[in-house]
């Protein structure tokens, strides 16, 4: 096993997992400098927190004859049968992400700390978004919703959430592909202006 923080705020910017490893412990590798990381077949437990605060992390690939977890093509973190988003690597420098039409829980901190986003688009197959998924992602403004404001209001938010009830929510959100325009750039008294079309 890797334990518990065992890589916490290291320098550690790469490792190979060997293939006896089975458990990756909590808070394993959080605030450390991992940039990209391989899981092997063997790892069957990835604890609590396990990557978050790694700001410099680009990719979680896991070995497709893993049982218990996956990636998606943008090297996010799930389970198996992707139901259930684990952990987004906030170093992938992309603006936006649209969440699969698969995953019904997204977990603790899966987002957390991402300065890179301006919008996320959620299916409406969410049941259950857990504490402080998207907290201090300081440029995300829009969450696109697929589903109505009703079921919106059916999520169960478990836990703490500072910043989702800031974050603007659009719903009934049909299409997958989004194109953001920067009409005016920000500067420091003074707002920005964008415009974000469905194409």
């Amino acid at each position: 096993s890797i334990g518990e923080g065992t890589f916490g705020h290291s320098s550690l910017k790469n490792i190979i997992i060997p293939d006896s490893v089975t458990t990756i412990g909590d808070y394993a590798f959080n605030y450390s400098s991992l940039e990209s990381i391989i899981i092997p077949e063997s790892v069957t437990t990835i604890g609590d927190f396990a990557f978050s605060y790694c700001r410099n992390l680009t990719n979680i690939v896991v070995d497709e004859n893993n049982q218990y977890y996956s990636n998606d093509e943008y090297g996010v973190l799930f389970n198996k049968d992707k139901t259930t988003l684990i952990q987004y690597p906030i170093g992938n420098r992309r603006t936006s992400y649209i969440v699969p039409d698969s995953v019904n829980s997204i977990g603790c901190y899966a987002f957390r700390d991402n300065d890179n986003f301006s919008f996320v688009i959620v299916g409406s197959n969410i049941e259950t978004i857990e504490a402080g998924a998207f907290d201090d992602c300081d440029y995300l403004w829009h969450i696109y919703y697929k589903g109505s404001e009703e079921q919106w209001n059916n999520i169960v938010f478990n836990g703490y959430h500072s910043d989702i009830y800031k974050i603007a929510r659009h719903y009934n959100c049909i299409g997958n592909e989004f194109e953001e325009t920067i009409i005016k750039d920000p500067i420091c008294y003074e707002n920005g202006e964008n415009e974000i079309y469905c194409t």
